[in-house]
């Protein structure tokens, strides 16, 4: 990309290049972006506690440099460590919403706001924690211009923050090349043995934050498997952290027990998986299952699709926009809804088929490549 719009120096925060959804987010972009902007100085802020080598390595090939800042989210500490970090520059780009309150010495500040979710499903917070994601939005909302998912959650920015709405773009995520159907069947097998999940299973990809909904899953999971013979034999897997896990609702081992469902045998808490293996297991799972209350894009729905994985989502937030026509839908506040489309797509054989194919359509729409160059373009723009 050419850069006659004046963009010369660059800096960007990379400090959470392992944080869930924001560090996908972060290693599926950087390279990208910095690819399509050839001869800019380009400093990335970092921490030594998330390095991640494949990462820096395809940055440094973009000539990129790296600047250690240790600092961590929502800290006092970054508060004063990254405006004294960044040097000067034409655009300092924020790849969250907790953006410094002291100046940066750059001409212009671009953040991402990935959702408002801290604001819109504060459950779990308490009064101190929601003040301070109140104080952090309106200071982000205060930048240049803001980098968002998808119009739900652009939608959800204006609601919340006064901002003018040009000034709010949004730009898709995109799905990796490398997320495609899994053909070998033994890799698929070999994923399955190492996290204890039999041959036929629902697969959940997630962590326990309460928008995330596991509790209704498992209750709808539950009362499907009493009802419906062909989920007699099938388990759900969850795959995501497990390390201090909570519902909501007590411990995950209370739960079940209450829902009467057997850990290790009905439900498989299968901890985090790398990305390799959860291709496989997107692959041979019977449908995939995303019951959030809340989310500003969404993107497991999306790879379940690219490795051909039927998709059950919840019709909420940014989810009908981000899955379109390839996804069954359910209310994620009504556990027999959950429940009945959790039984119709183990008994339906087609229905499975269609989705499946529908759903390998549908990612096609969604690239990281072509995210990389509207955000080039607009960070181009602001350096005029």
């Amino acid at each position: 990309m050419r850069t006659e719009a004046g963009l010369r120096s660059l800096v960007i925060d990379c400090r959470f290049v392992h944080h869930s959804g924001i560090g996908r987010y972060m290693r599926a972009l950087v390279p990208r972006v910095l690819r399509q902007l050839p001869g800019i100085e380009t400093t990335l802020l970092v921490q030594r506690s998330e390095y991640d080598a494949a990462f820096v390595a395809q940055c440094r090939a973009a000539g990129a440099r790296l600047l250690p800042v240790e600092a961590g989210m929502y800290s006092l500490a970054e508060q004063w460590r990254v405006p004294l970090a960044v040097p000067r520059c034409d655009v300092f780009w924020m790849m969250h919403y907790d953006v410094p309150f002291l100046p940066v010495r750059a001409r212009r500040r671009l953040v991402t706001i990935h959702d408002m979710a801290h604001l819109a499903v504060p459950d779990g917070m308490g009064l101190a924690k929601r003040a301070y994601a109140r104080l952090f939005y309106w200071r982000a909302a205060q930048s240049d211009a803001i980098l968002t998912v998808s119009e739900f959650s652009r939608r959800e920015i204006l609601a919340y923050e006064r901002v003018r709405p040009e000034r709010v773009h949004v730009v898709c995520n995109g799905v990796e090349d490398s997320l495609r159907p899994c053909g070998d069947a033994r890799q698929i097998a070999a994923a399955r043995d190492r996290y204890g999940i039999p041959p036929r299973y629902l697969l959940f990809v997630g962590n326990l934050k309460p928008n995330k909904n596991l509790p209704r899953l498992l209750a709808a999971f539950a009362r499907a498997k009493r009802q419906t013979p062909q989920l007699a034999d099938t388990a759900l897997a969850v795959v995501g952290r497990r390390s201090g896990l909570r519902t909501g609702e007590g411990d995950l081992d209370d739960l079940l027990r209450v829902l009467g469902l057997v850990c290790g045998r009905d439900v498989v808490l299968a901890g985090e998986v790398v990305d390799a293996e959860l291709r496989a297991l997107y692959t041979g799972a019977l449908a995939f299952v995303f019951p959030s209350l809340y989310e500003g894009f969404g993107l497991p729905p999306l790879e379940a699709m690219a490795c051909g994985c039927p998709v059950l989502a919840a019709r909420a937030a940014s989810l009908p926009e981000v899955c379109g026509d390839a996804a069954l839908y359910f209310s994620p506040r009504a556990p027999e809804e959950m429940a009945a489309a959790l039984s119709r797509i183990a008994a339906e054989p087609r229905l499975r088929s269609e989705l499946r194919a529908s759903g390998l359509r549908h990612t096609k729409r969604f690239s990281w490549d072509a995210a990389a160059g509207e955000i080039a373009a607009l960070l181009c723009s602001l350096a005029v």
